[in-house]
């Protein structure tokens, strides 16, 4: 599973699962653990809204920063995972517009 050290590939990630669409969007997102789905929504804003703070979640969840970039890490490199499954073995487009 790739490691997601760096905003920047999250932001990219998270920019990749916009562009999958969102009934996809959703399918990979059920896979994640409850805790997991959410940071990831709140981080990335994929949810609505503006993206929250690590201590912003961490508040929401009672929580470190540390804890809640953890959660995030893992979450993000599973998603990551899946998304080059998809496109592998379905052939999907995932990486942005075709045109």
């Amino acid at each position: 599973m790739p490691k997601f050290d760096n905003s920047v590939a999250a932001r990219a990630l998270a920019l990749r699962l916009i562009d999958i669409g969102q009934v996809a969007r959703e399918r990979l997102l059920a896979t994640l653990t409850f805790r997991e789905r959410q940071v990831v929504l709140l981080r990335t804003s994929l949810g609505g809204g503006f993206p929250y703070t690590l201590e912003g979640v961490g508040r929401i969840f009672k929580v470190t920063c540390a804890s809640v970039r953890a959660v995030e890490r893992r979450a993000m490199a599973k998603l990551a995972a899946m998304l080059d499954e998809e496109e592998q073995y379905h052939g999907l487009q995932v990486n942005g517009p075709s045109w």
